[in-house]
């Protein structure tokens, strides 16, 4: 999916984010570069960030059912951009929310803060997710 939000007036603060949620199995878990979340450790219907080592960093999630990988692209890429995934439930045991979040510079909440635009300015998001049923075998 891509998505381009242009700046219309002469300044525009945004901090987009993506909403893609996953059905999950008793043993699910996510991998966030070297970080290992175990889905039946998130705290009930509380947000945990995690932040990437760079803005091409890859998620995946593994269930019992079917692994899913999912990455963001921007453009134009600057050096002040930052993407932290915002995971949470509120149904653990049936769902998982992993929200890509893009801004500038980590902020106190550790959410990137706004990013600013200017008159006719650009930014474009491209989201990939590719999900593999287990035991899938490509015949090609």
């Amino acid at each position: 999916m891509t998505v381009t939000i242009r700046a219309l007036s002469d300044t525009a603060w945004i901090r987009p984010g993506f909403h893609p949620y996953f059905s999950v199995t008793q043993n699910s878990f996510i991998e966030i570069g070297s970080t290992r979340v175990d889905i039946a450790s998130l705290t009930h219907d509380s947000m945990q960030r995690y932040n990437t080592a760079s803005l091409s960093e890859e998620v995946k999630l593994t269930t019992d059912k079917y692994t899913a990988s999912m990455n963001c692209k921007l453009s134009p890429i600057t050096e002040n951009h930052a993407v932290v995934f915002a995971i949470w439930s509120d149904k653990k045991h049936e769902y998982v929310c992993i929200e890509p979040v893009i801004g500038s510079q980590l902020g106190q909440d550790g959410l990137p803060t706004p990013l600013t635009l200017v008159n006719n300015e650009e930014l474009v998001m491209e989201f990939t997710i590719i999900a593999t049923r287990a035991g899938f075998v490509d015949p090609s």
